[in-house]
């Protein structure tokens, strides 16, 4: 920030005065204060002449309170310079008297502090800055003049009239009666106004006009110079006062022209405060809700939804507004997550996106904002049209730096402003906090998630370890028992009995071999890393039956396919697996005591799922049983055929990866099984 230079020039002989500007002038990280002490007046005239300065501060115990040809020869010599007056309570009075030499201010020494006198300084030089800025060359005034002598009326008007670079209209009144009629009718710049009117002082006028318009400015007119009569008129709100008698062309200029811009200067300021002032209650406000977030968010004890509740609550109090809505979007789905209020609106309710205001708003990368839709171009929009909401404030909300959703507000009701500038950046620090804590509540659901997960591995790990050992320590005992016989079968030259011994070594091997490689590929699903693409389902259902060297065909196994639908898009390689797997076991556990053997293979798509169902009339599952059926190592029909219990793990463990689910059912006829593998169906918004 850059700082503001005021180089002051001061004169006094009053050692408390000069104690008071060095204590209170002090530098600050906006304002640099430069102070140049005078205590004699030849000196301080030679300064004023010679030097450049901002601002002079005239202590008033330095003159005697008669000399006012001091302020005179001062306004002479630079009339471009603000003079504050420091004075004690006894002496205000005589420095109001001095408002009409073209004194800017006064400070009272006895009441004053370090922020009164900076402020006043500051004011006196911007009223300067601002009066040497707007000059009223080729501008028109309007004056009223209110006196009850003509003759009086028309020597002020003719002294305006003389000046040559500002050109002045005038309204006439002889008495007070019509005032408050005439400042309505017309935009007076600057009213004249006789001391003494008949029925009527003054000053009482003056209260009036003041009453009616408070930037009006008002110079009292007196046939005689009187002190008492200025202290008053500028004590009840005169900006100035002329002596008819003294009354000259420059004069009259001066002070009406020093009045305008005056007032005018003085509606800017207090507009300007008012207008910071609606700042720092803004931002007083913004300051509260913020604490308010930050002690929700803090809060580790109160749910997630309800923080979340709690800030919409906080940002409809601060907007003025109905309803607050925390949306995910996901192209063209509008998912309400959080409300303000459920009594409208439901939460996880659906909407297109198309139809709320939030279409502009995601698009957007600054917040949109609509005070009255109805009024705007967007009134014929399907959400004004369908929900009529009319006052409309959202930004979006980014999590991981990823478009997530929005947070956005919204009444039934118009505002009368439009959104300011702040409150769209208030918005946007709302998003940010949400955004903070969406992605915190994510991480927090997946690290609860990957914990359950390691626990739910650990436990496969130790169950997988022990049935490991177990399943390969089997065959291998079986092997080395076998070799043993044989050893001693071919030392007896039997070799009819070696042979068959070998036949079995040759068995648990070949257990053996198909258990590893069952295991390596459990370890292939865990890894393997593949794109989706179409697949021809009746494609990859041949594959399997020819892998079984069509053995269907040698046990009589009738197959029969219907393939409502014939091509999905997934995983190729997982699919296969799957397929392989459930074809597989229903030609492995078929019923040899069944007539008509049958593997039927089936396929059907329903809105965004898609199924795969194998049935046979095979050996089927006990109901004990059903609980194991998708666990490591699970053999159900061991004298039917070997195999490594890992099969429907493999395949529950796919379809979990793609993002579906397998489940068995037993079929109508009761006797066989049936599995069901369900997929979301892939398109271009997942």
């Amino acid at each position: 920030m850059m700082k503001t230079d005021y180089k002051i020039l001061v004169y006094s002989d009053n050692i408390d005065d000069v104690r008071l500007c060095q204590s209170y002038l002090k530098s600050s990280s906006t304002h640099e204060y430069f102070l140049i002490f005078q205590d004699s007046q030849n000196d301080f005239f030679t300064d004023i002449e010679q030097g450049s300065y901002d601002c002079i501060l005239v202590s008033y115990s330095t003159q005697q309170q008669s000399d006012h040809d001091f302020f005179k020869k001062l306004f002479h010599l630079r009339p471009d310079l603000p003079v504050i007056i420091l004075c004690d309570h006894d002496n205000t009075d005589m420095a109001i008297y001095q408002f009409k030499n073209g004194v800017s201010d006064f400070v009272e020494t006895n009441t004053a502090t370090p922020e009164i006198l900076k402020y006043t300084i500051e004011k006196a030089v911007r009223t300067h800055e601002h009066m040497a800025a707007e000059q009223f060359e080729n501008e028109r005034l309007l004056v009223l003049v209110i006196d009850d002598n003509e003759d009086d009326r028309e020597v002020c008007m003719r002294a305006l009239r003389k000046n040559k670079d500002t050109e002045y209209d005038f309204v006439e009144l002889s008495s007070s009666q019509h005032v408050v009629e005439t400042i309505k009718e017309h935009e007076f710049h600057c009213i004249l106004l006789d001391y003494s009117l008949p029925g009527a002082d003054g000053i009482t006028v003056l209260q009036t006009i003041k009453q009616h318009n408070p930037f009006l400015p008002v110079i009292i007119m007196t046939g005689q110079g009187s002190e008492e009569i200025a202290v008053s008129s500028i004590k009840n709100g005169a900006d100035n006062y002329m002596v008819k008698s003294q009354l000259s062309p420059e004069n009259a200029k001066s002070v009406v022209s020093r009045a305008v811009q005056y007032q005018k200067l003085n509606k800017l300021l207090i507009e300007k405060e008012k207008a910071l002032k609606k700042i720092h209650i803004e931002k007083f406000q913004e300051e509260e809700v913020l604490n308010q977030i930050h002690l929700i968010v803090s809060d580790a004890h109160r749910p997630f939804e309800k923080r979340m509740k709690d800030i919409l609550k906080l940002g409809t109090q601060y907007f003025g507004l109905e309803l607050g809505i925390i949306s995910e979007i996901n192209f063209d789905d509008y998912h309400v997550k959080f409300a303000s209020d459920y009594t409208h609106i439901k939460q996880d309710q659906l909407f297109s996106l198309g139809n709320t205001y939030c279409s502009f708003t995601f698009k957007s990368d600054t917040p949109q904002a609509w005070h009255n839709a109805g009024m705007s171009e967007i009134k014929t929009h399907p959400c004004y049209e369908h929900f009529g909401l009319n006052a409309y404030i959202g930004t979006k909300i980014f999590v991981n730096n990823r478009p997530y959703g929005t947070v956005n507000f919204s009444s039934k009701d118009a505002r009368v402003q439009p959104f300011s500038e702040r409150e769209k950046a208030f918005i946007n620090l709302i998003s940010q906090y949400l955004g903070h804590e969406i992605y915190r509540n994510i991480t927090k659901n997946e690290r609860e998630h990957l914990i359950d997960d390691l626990r739910g591995v650990n436990a496969e790990l130790e169950q997988f370890a022990y049935q490991t050992a177990h399943d390969l320590k089997a065959p291998i005992l079986s092997a080395i028992q076998n070799l043993e016989n044989m050893q001693t079968q071919l030392k007896a030259e039997d070799v009819a009995g070696a042979q068959n011994t070998y036949s079995n070594v040759k068995k648990s091997l070949s257990q053996m071999d198909a258990l590893i490689a069952d295991i390596l590929s459990l370890t292939f699903v865990s890894k393997i890393k593949e794109a989706p693409q179409n697949l021809d389902l009746q494609s990859l259902i041949d594959q399997s039956f020819e892998k079984l060297g069509h053995i269907h065909v040698e046990k009589n196994i009738k197959v029969v396919t219907d393939m409502g639908c014939r091509q999905v898009k997934s995983h190729k390689i997982r699919m296969q697996l799957i397929i392989d797997n459930l074809i597989s076991n229903a030609v492995k556990y078929y019923d040899p005591a069944e007539a008509e053997p049958y593997i039927k293979v089936s396929s059907s798509q329903k809105n965004n799922s898609f199924y795969l169902s194998v049935e046979d009339n095979g050996l089927g599952i006990e109901p004990q049983d059903e609980a194991q059926l998708f666990e490591m190592f699970q053999r159900f029909h061991k004298a039917a055929s070997f195999g490594s219990g890992l099969g429907l793990y493999m395949v529950k463990k796919s379809a979990d990866i793609l993002g579906g689910h397998i489940e068995y059912n037993r079929p109508a006829s009761g006797k066989g099984v049936c599995f069901t593998l369900s997929l979301p169906v892939f398109s271009s918004n997942n």
